[in-house]
């Protein structure tokens, strides 16, 4: 499956669509199409954005042009200090942290995603949470780790 940042290829299809695309080109059967574009959204926690599309369409006339932030809220946000803690709890790893008396000028000090108005017209929210999210990407490395071993090296 192929993932494009932008769908500018095939506007007029669904996220869903646009992953499974390639794969219908290349003759794969439906039922594994299904299962590798779902596997593609797990990957890429994009469970919330699906529910959301959904909402969306079944609500099209509340679309009016605007653009939503939809990046989770308070309930999906983490502190540094947090997320490696939360990093430590699934792996089992202990992980030093040293603080840094001075920060790079580009880093964003702190940044949460005001969901309000998403919530409002559509009542949307992050259904998964930090420590599932991390989780989940602890399982998938771990699954996938032949295939990523070269990058670790």
């Amino acid at each position: 499956a192929m993932v494009y940042q932008q769908f500018i290829n095939y506007p007029s299809l669904t996220v869903y669509k646009n992953i499974a695309s390639p794969l219908k080109v290349g003759g794969v059967l439906k039922t594994e199409i299904d299962r590798r574009v779902r596997k593609t959204a797990e990957m890429l926690h994009i469970e919330d954005l699906f529910d959301l599309i959904l909402k969306q369409v079944s609500k099209m006339e509340l679309w009016d042009g605007r653009f939503y932030n939809v990046g989770g809220g308070n309930a999906v946000s983490a502190s540094l200090l947090e997320l490696t803690h939360i990093c430590s709890q699934i792996t089992g790893k202990k992980i030093i942290i040293e603080p840094e008396k001075k920060t790079s000028s580009v880093d964003i000090r702190i940044y949460i995603s005001d969901t309000t108005e998403v919530q409002s017209d559509f009542g949307w929210t992050a259904q998964k949470d930090v420590p599932q999210i991390v989780s989940d990407i602890t399982k998938w490395i771990t699954n996938n780790y032949s295939n990523l071993e070269t990058f670790f090296v």
